[in-house]
């Protein structure tokens, strides 16, 4: 089921149980399916916050109020130590077999001179996932040996990734079992209590066998410990959250101030520049609670995290006034797959008090902003910063690059764009707010009080489902990206439950969603005997978003006869 619709029923289920609303997960940024951050708790503080995959796209704020420190957003995840590298962190040798071996395998007596040698991570050629060792049969049987200079750890986890069913032994003894199951990333798991008594300082064995009984397979494994946290922040009273279409508000009280934070992502319809623009703005607003003057700091940080597919990828940044992060690879439309996220482009953020904050080489960097004021007696203060993300390229439609809507000229930059967002600040806070209302006033009169909450949560949800980028010849592309189903990109039956907001709000959006599967259709390229269901599949029957791979040949941007009537 798709996670876009899995939401909004999820959403229901719950209001027969409550009539107040309870998000399964609060909108923050939304933008498209790679630029799009959550909070999946009660309280803001309660977790990190993630991108719709789970992986954690961490905002995190802290508010002083005279030298005490509160937690508003945010709960920094666990420091982890690696224990044991995984074949993605550093190369490693592995005994295997494809043969079933004796069954004492897994012990550590076990001799395993006649089973091969190879490079870890193994997995299937050509799957989407960096093997060093090709494992092409249906099992594997994996040896490592390792040292251990202590065996004393705070939380000691498994760091695997494994494609399909997966049994692993420390020492000979059973540290973790899944079956059936996989997973498409480097996860953490408990380890067996059992199992985490067996190692001991010197000579260790890890044992694994993995099952790949169709499609891809893929196996990997180490050892991390998650460190103790340094300090404890305690956190600011959550009093109340409110989704509205393009806005999310938080009420905290912090010690003798009250604080408001609005997260807005000015997905206006009637705007098309504004709606594809990339950027989302963060407005503090302070006042005091207590009849006393304070001195509030601000302290906002977004990590590099959110511009990277996994944590161990290698990151670039730059400060000043206008500060960014990405990846140093910066391969641009290069990773496919369903359960992705975008690993090009630059991340950035910009406020009258920008700075870069780096906590170590070694560490993630963040981008970080500090709004100091004195607030007066019964007085408030309203600061506010600009997120951004500047994906280059978008899509690869019929083998051509193809630009985000906003970006369609190519004299345009993140830095005009940045400066045009924070000049249309002022106004835009205005129209979001009328939009919201009036979207609201609407649904309560057409279904009642729950049924204009529901649309509140779907209005934003639905639009951030897409991607609006600009063909050569000028016109709109709208694409929408299935979520943990295939992956699959400009999907007519996500099209379909979308269809009536689109509709409703901006018609050129619905044919901007139509056109391609119209033109893949005509372009003699879909030889089936039924309509194409998506507009892009790759040939491992995973779609990449951001990378569609549609059967090659020339590029046809042929127009439908539709799109020439004089409605359009």
């Amino acid at each position: 089921m798709k996670k876009w619709l899995l939401l909004a029923f999820c959403a229901v289920v719950a209001f027969c149980h409550a009539q107040q609303l309870r998000p399964p997960a609060v909108p923050l940024i939304t933008h498209d399916p790679y630029f799009s951050i959550w909070s999946t708790t009660d309280n803001l503080y309660d977790s990190p916050t993630t991108h719709w995959t789970g992986r954690n796209h961490p905002l995190e704020g802290l508010i002083k109020v005279d030298g005490k420190t509160y937690r508003f957003m945010g709960k920094p995840a666990p420091q982890s130590q690696t224990v044991l590298a995984t074949g993605s962190q550093q190369t490693y040798a592995a005994r295997y077999t494809f043969d079933k071996p004796a069954d004492d395998w897994h012990q550590p007596a076990f001799n395993a001179q006649n089973w091969k040698t190879g490079q870890a991570p193994f997995g299937t050629k050509n799957s989407n996932t960096p093997e060093k060792t090709v494992w092409d049969s249906k099992e594997i049987w994996l040896r490592r040996e390792f040292d251990l200079k202590d065996a004393n750890f705070n939380d000691l986890k498994l760091n695997i990734q494994y494609d399909d069913d997966v049994e692993l032994y420390l020492n000979g003894v059973l540290a973790y079992r899944c079956a059936p199951c996989y997973v498409s990333e480097y996860v953490t798991h408990d380890i067996s209590p059992e199992a985490r008594k067996a190692l001991k300082k010197g000579k260790n064995v890890m044992a694994v066998h993995c099952k790949n009984p169709q499609g891809g397979g893929f196996i990997d494994a180490g050892l991390v410990n998650l460190l103790p946290a340094k300090t404890v922040i305690p956190n600011a009273v959550q009093k109340s959250v409110r989704v509205r279409a393009t806005q999310t508000h938080y009420e905290f009280t912090a010690g003798g101030v009250d604080l408001t934070v609005i997260f807005t992502s000015p997905l206006l319809m009637d705007d098309l520049e504004t709606l594809s623009r990339p950027a989302s703005y963060v407005t503090f607003r302070v006042k005091t609670n207590d009849g006393k003057k304070h001195n509030t700091i601000i302290d906002f940080n977004a990590s590099g995290l959110i511009a990277t597919n996994s944590p161990e990828q290698e990151l670039q940044a730059e400060s000043g006034n206008i500060q960014k992060v990405g990846t140093k690879s910066q391969n641009v439309l290069g990773r496919k797959g369903d359960n992705v996220r975008i690993d090009w482009g630059y991340l950035y953020l910009t406020s009258d008090a920008s700075r870069l904050l780096m906590i170590k080489p070694s560490s993630m960097p963040k981008l970080n902003t500090i709004f100091s004021n004195q607030i007066a007696s019964g007085s408030s203060v309203e600061t506010h910063l600009i997120l951004a993300y500047d994906d280059i390229y978008s899509v690869q439609y019929f083998n051509q690059n193809l630009r985000a809507w906003w970006r369609r000229n190519e004299k345009m930059t993140a830095e005009q764009m940045l400066a045009d967002a924070e000049k249309a600040y002022p106004e835009l806070m205005k129209k979001c707010a009328a939009f919201d209302e009036k979207l609201y006033q609407e649904a309560k009169a057409a279904g009642g009080e729950q049924y204009a909450q529901l649309c509140e949560l779907a209005y934003r949800q639905a639009v951030a489902a897409h991607k609006l980028v600009a063909r050569p010849d000028g016109e709109m592309l709208f694409f929408s990206k299935e979520n943990f189903s295939n992956g699959s990109i400009g999907t007519v039956d996500v099209t379909y439950p979308s269809a009536p907001l689109f509709l409703y709000y901006n018609p050129d959006l619905l044919k901007a969603m139509m056109e391609f599967i119209f033109e893949y259709s005509e372009s003699g390229r879909w030889t089936k005997p039924f309509a194409a269901q998506a507009a892009g599949r790759s040939r491992l029957r995973r779609t990449t978003w951001g990378h569609t791979r549609l059967p090659t040949g020339k590029p046809i941007l042929k127009t439908c006869p539709w799109r020439s009537a004089a409605t359009c």
